[in-house]
């Protein structure tokens, strides 16, 4: 879909009274976008989470027994699913909105239960550990009822609530989480959540983030690259797509690094994606607006990065 038609209906639907445009989006996002009825698919997530897990492995960590905290849960609960699975403890799972759907959760598990060697294969020999396999059979044969699910898999969904300001006790957290979230938020305040964790981690937890500094309409428009909203100044970009549906900070990896660095966590692990179409791009002399002149293409063009720091 164009990007410009699909902003275009973004502010028309973030322009309704609050409790007519979050059901209306959602029924557009059911109807004709990656809400789509077998369109669920917690595999990303699931990818995400078991690399995750074995590089926090080879670093001496084990998610066994953990008590995991995600900001950003959005539709479904595919990142607590993932950690449940192989083997944490605890998984709350935070949300400045009530995004959270039965429906979709449940076709979550429906997923899951067709698709099981696939899941299973996907996460590796994790999937072959006594406990995930267990849990995985309970999962299953577990009745496709929210609520029933929150409580077998130990799911604590915290919404509506601020992941600035958490109702939980210093030190009670082992792993902080989230999957292509804080590219949603603005700077200060994924400071202040950065800031959060550091009281709710126990000495030596961990917070572990993957982030996508790309631009979002680039994943469902072929016609523009990752780079695309890098021409516009702050003011055209917020008149564009400034929208509550589709808000990007733009801050670049590079960026968000700093962010981790300026509150102390001690960086064990990064990883960067380059987007090589983006790269050639810059190369050749995209025009970009005055915020991001003088940065090297290199550090403009990584379309994603994890970071895993330690308290």
């Amino acid at each position: 879909m164009n990007w410009r038609m699909k902003a275009m209906v973004q502010n028309l639907v973030d322009s309704l009274p609050p409790r007519l445009a979050y059901p209306a989006y959602y029924r557009l996002q059911r109807t004709f976008g990656g809400l789509r009825k077998g369109r669920i698919d917690p595999t990303p997530n699931f990818d995400s989470v078991s690399r995750l897990v074995d590089l926090l492995a080879e670093q001496g960590h084990s998610v066994r027994g953990a008590r995991v905290l995600e900001v950003g849960t959005g539709r479904a609960v595919h990142t607590p699913l993932a950690f449940w699975l192989c083997g944490a403890d605890k998984v709350y799972t935070v949300d400045l909105n009530p995004y959270l759907i039965g429906e979709l959760v449940k076709e979550s598990v429906d997923y899951i239960r067709e698709n099981r060697a696939a899941v299973e294969q996907l996460f590796g020999a994790k999937a072959q550990d006594p406990l995930f396999q267990e849990r995985l059979d309970r999962l299953i044969a577990t009745p496709r009822d929210l609520q029933q699910i929150l409580r077998l898999t130990n799911i604590e969904y915290l919404a509506p609530a601020d992941a600035t300001r958490i109702d939980l006790p210093d030190g009670s957290i082992d792993i902080h989480v989230s999957i292509n979230v804080l590219e949603h938020i603005p700077g200060d305040v994924i400071t202040a959540i950065l800031a959060e964790a550091r009281r709710l981690l126990r000495p030596g937890g961990l917070v572990t983030h993957y982030v996508d500094p790309s631009d979002h309409f680039s994943h469902s428009d072929s016609n523009i690259t990752a780079i695309n909203f890098l021409q516009f100044d702050d003011d055209a970009w917020d008149r564009l797509a400034g929208n509550r549906f589709m808000y990007h900070n733009r801050l670049r990896a590079y960026e968000v690094m700093e962010l981790f660095e300026r509150l102390d966590y001690t960086i064990e692990h990064t990883e960067e994606t380059t987007d090589p179409d983006s790269l050639n791009l810059l190369n050749r002399g995209f025009p970009l607006t005055q915020r991001y002149r003088g940065v090297s293409p290199s550090k403009l063009a990584v379309s994603r990065i994890l970071i895993i720091g330690k308290r």
